[in-house]
């Protein structure tokens, strides 16, 4: 993209020029802090992230159990539409932008007014750029990371590079547009791979309950979920298969560097497909010694989480290390069965569904030991179950390099997205007229 004609020194220690008609100013002299309180609580609540920018607290979070009466809102500070919100405590984490919604924000929230002279949608783009968030957390104070506080009057204080008003209008015009166009790719592309992960849970979700043989005679297995099964195979419950045992309590806060590797519950849901063979997190050697290890071939299940759909997610673990697990991972040794056939089973919809009804909770969701022993299973004879899972590896690895592909793809649109923002809020590129 092309540049504009002429540019000066920004004199910003993190910018080292802009163009020549943008001045450099301190936020106070363009916005200035709002503190109008709400008097009654029963206006919109809002919430802000770094993912989502400003909007309805209930399309952020949705459970809210401390805001069950309007008056608890009493005293809740007042915002409107082009009003810019800050997160005092994340603002260096992007938890700022401006409200395209009339409402209220909590307390531990800034809310800030741009003067006439100025776009909000402009400074919506350029404060949640990954720069801008450098300096936020520059300028922030507090010991514990997670606690680092922005101040409003240190935010007010800070310097910015500020385009003339029709400029603004202009690149905020642009950016509209070219995000949209962005967006709408990635949109399409999730839309396929969540396509393509529905055919391969179709695929593995026939292989283990009707096996791979279209001939195969059919029995009725008598489970209303499962429905007719190969003619040689079994429904067995789940602990009639192995022996089930539990985790010890290794949080996050046991986390090393380096160590002895360990399997924590989070990361089944976020680091591990359905096989693993090498561990990414570690502890010391005093906390394994008295923690609990796998043996090869074990399978973890997951025993609690955020949703129900989620919950009790199982992987194999086949290395060759002694691996440690935390809480909340349920272990389970199968005895004479082929464990990855077992991991494709346990994950598939039929085994999903009695998850579900054996699950509670509602913020937190917890399935226990005693209730996965319960799981009815369609057990094929081993042979078959080798087959099986060959036959699943084979039809889906296509699905998978698809998936993988897909995925980088988006990877690489948002990253020339958040690149395009950056850029043309700070003058690096004039996006005006562009096509």
């Amino acid at each position: 993209m092309k540049q504009y004609e002429k540019y000066k020194d920004s004199e910003l220690p993190w910018l080292e020029k802009m163009p020549t008609e943008w001045k450099v100013l301190k936020a106070k002299y363009f916005m200035k802090e709002i503190n109008e309180k709400s008097e009654k609580g029963n206006e919109k609540l809002l919430s802000v992230s770094e993912y989502y920018g400003i909007k309805p607290r209930e399309q952020v979070i949705e459970k809210d159990d401390f805001l069950s009466h309007a008056d608890t809102l009493e005293g809740y500070k007042k915002c409107f539409r082009g009003d810019i919100v800050m997160n005092i405590m994340l603002a260096w984490k992007k938890s700022l932008g401006m409200s395209d919604y009339n409402g209220i924000v909590s307390p531990a929230y800034s809310v800030f007014r741009l003067s006439n002279e100025n776009i909000p949608k402009f400074f919506h783009y350029f404060f949640r750029t990954d720069l801008l968030a450098g300096e936020f957390k520059r300028y922030s104070t507090g010991i514990i990371e997670s606690r680092l506080r922005l101040y409003p009057d240190t935010f007010l204080s800070l310097k910015f590079p500020v385009p003339p008003k029709v400029q603004q209008e202009e690149i905020v015009k642009n950016l509209d547009k070219q995000s949209q166009k962005i967006n709408s790719l990635i949109e399409k592309r999730k839309k396929m791979t969540e396509l393509l992960k529905e055919e391969r849970a179709a695929i593995i979700n026939q292989a283990v309950t009707k096996g791979i043989n279209p001939k195969a005679k059919m029995k009725e297995s008598g489970i209303e979920w499962i429905g007719k099964i190969p003619e040689d195979w079994n429904i067995k419950r789940l602990a009639s298969l192995g022996k089930f045992s539990k985790g010890s309590g290794i949080s996050r806060e046991n986390l090393t560097e380096e160590g002895q590797p360990v399997i924590l519950y989070g990361d089944i849901y976020t680091k591990y497909n359905i096989r693993t063979t090498k561990v990414v997190s570690h502890i010391s050697l005093e906390t394994a010694k008295n923690s609990v290890s796998l043996t090869k071939g074990d399978l973890l299940f997951t025993g609690s989480g955020e949703t129900v759909e989620d919950i009790g997610k199982t992987i194999v673990y086949d290395g060759d290390e002694r691996v440690f697990v935390g809480g909340d991972i349920i272990i389970f040794s199968p005895e004479n069965q082929d464990n990855l056939f077992l991991a494709y089973s346990l994950n598939s919809s039929a085994s999903q569904f009695q998850k579900i009804l054996y699950a509670r909770g509602e913020i937190i969701v917890h399935i226990s030991a005693s209730k996965l022993k319960n799981l009815l299973v369609p057990v094929p004879p081993i042979l078959e179950q080798k087959q099986i899972v060959k036959y699943i590896e084979t039809e889906t690895s296509k699905i998978d390099e698809t998936l993988v592909k897909i995925e980088k793809e988006i990877a690489l649109l948002e990253e020339y997205k958040t690149a395009l923002i950056s850029e043309a809020v700070t003058g690096k590129i004039d996006v005006r007229n562009v096509a």
